[in-house]
């Protein structure tokens, strides 16, 4: 009875993988790609996605031809056209930045997006410091702004206030100086924070387990006031880190 349970639960995993693969390579050879996760049915699925991903990208799983129908020309695509076609994949399929089961496909402009963002949302916290907080949390996004509001809201109800003071152009602009940047997943990351946020203000935050939202799953590691030097690029962040409750092993989101 427990292998068959076991049998039952590595079909579901497999499926998971399977459709979270599909929705960023649809033209994925469906054969090799299923071979490929029935071999690895014993490990992590956010590993599985992963290295699957890492395969289509390295040539070890296919990619099937577009239909040309009657037309015998044999079109040649860029990179920048794959890229551009991974990135409209990432837009029509629904992202849910709760489950760390899921495809990551995060463009060169992924970081300089996010860290600008938090800083014109925490306007008030030295860039350094967003960016430290930034790693601590794994680089994402929407845990990054998460944590950021936590303390925003611990220090306003210390302080006996109702929101931050307004400081116009506190962050300098760089509009006219470089090139627009866009990326597909902040795109997505940021639409699903902001229909959080509204939802949690409204009394109907999305639950993830047990009745609990997302925010009281979340548990902060560390004081944040000792500062650690990275060990790549020696730059000084705070001892912070953040994980899920244990209570629901599904939905692990984030590293500790």
């Amino acid at each position: 009875m427990q292998g068959e349970s076991k049998s039952v639960r590595d079909r579901y995993d497999s499926d998971i993988c399977i459709h979270q693969v599909i929705q960023v390579y649809p033209n994925v050879n469906r054969r090799q790609l299923h071979s490929f996760i029935e071999n690895n049915t014993n490990k992590n699925p956010h590993i599985i996605v992963d290295r699957a991903l890492s395969a289509i990208r390295s040539g070890s799983i296919n990619l099937e031809a577009p239909s040309l129908g009657k037309s015998s020309v044999k079109r040649k695509y860029s990179a920048n056209e794959e890229h551009n076609g991974v990135n409209e994949a990432l837009k029509r399929a629904k992202v849910d930045s709760a489950t760390r089961v899921r495809p990551r496909r995060r463009g060169p402009d992924y970081v300089e997006l996010a860290v600008s963002r938090l800083h014109e949302d925490f306007y008030y916290v030295e860039e350094r410091l967003i960016r430290g907080v930034f790693k601590s949390c794994g680089s994402c996004y929407a845990l990054t702004h998460l944590f950021l509001l936590a303390k925003q809201r611990e220090v306003l109800k210390r302080l006996h206030l109702t929101a931050v003071p307004s400081v116009p152009n506190l962050v300098k602009s760089d509009k006219g100086k470089s090139r627009a940047m866009e990326d597909a997943e902040f795109d997505c990351e940021r639409k699903w924070l902001l229909e959080f946020l509204t939802n949690q203000e409204k009394g109907h935050a999305r639950v993830v387990a047990e009745g609990e939202t997302l925010q009281d799953q979340i548990e902060v590691i560390g004081d944040g006031e000792r500062m650690i030097d990275c060990g790549c690029c020696f730059t000084e962040y705070p001892s912070v880190s953040l994980r899920i409750s244990p209570r629901d092993s599904r939905t692990n989101l984030y590293p500790e």
